[in-house]
């Protein structure tokens, strides 16, 4: 069975793609456990298979956030405490004085 396009994934229902998600997995499941034990006779397929979960876990991901609805606005960043860029070079370069000086 050759890889399945985006496209036909994409045209879908949710129930099937979720069954067919299922099912997917569990064939390379099978395929990575043959492996391990007899040699397969098509061992590429497991490549095809990757990338098929791999598709079918992005639409249904997209879906998910699709039916999520809109993100809630991010709250604004709270202002940094501590020194600003320069004064934090100028305290940096203080400090090393002093332990020059110390030494």
């Amino acid at each position: 069975m050759p890889a399945m396009k985006i496209d036909e994934i994409r045209g879908k229902t949710p129930e099937v793609l979720a069954a067919e998600f299922a099912a997917t997995k569990r064939e390379l499941f099978d395929m990575r456990f043959k492996s391990a034990s007899q040699s397969l006779p098509d061992p590429s397929r497991i490549r095809v298979l990757r990338r098929t979960i791999a598709r079918m876990g992005t639409i249904l991901r997209e879906r998910e956030r699709k039916d999520a609805g809109p993100k809630a606005p991010k709250a604004p960043k709270a202002p940094r405490s501590g020194p600003s860029g320069a004064a934090k070079a100028a305290k940096t370069k203080e400090s090393k004085a002093k332990k020059e000086a110390k030494a």
